[in-house]
């Protein structure tokens, strides 16, 4: 399962590193997604820590309900192929991202 995990995130992050050198229109649509996928990320995240909160539930047990929402899996995802292909190509280019 690991490589699986592992050869998908590189393959994803490689699509995408494509994408963006393809041309501008395609660089705006891969950093756009990244920006809904980091807003759905951080909102899944705290929409769970403030329930709990707010129902004074045992932090410990509660808080890893978020890791059944589709919503926080795919966008973790995305974010996880996206920083590495934008890593990949500050490392390439020599350039800060």
């Amino acid at each position: 399962m690991t490589v699986f995990l592992t050869a998908g995130l590189l393959l994803g992050a490689g699509f995408m590193y494509w994408l963006r050198g393809i041309g501008r229109p395609w660089q705006l649509i891969v950093d756009g997604v990244g920006v809904i996928a980091y807003i759905g990320f951080t909102v899944e995240i705290s929409r769970t820590v403030i329930r709990v909160l707010a129902d004074d539930a045992v932090f410990m047990t509660q808080v890893h309900e978020v890791l059944l929402s589709t919503l926080f899996l795919l966008s973790g995802a995305y974010i996880g192929m996206y920083g590495l292909s934008r890593l990949y190509e500050s490392v390439r280019f020599g350039r800060k991202m």
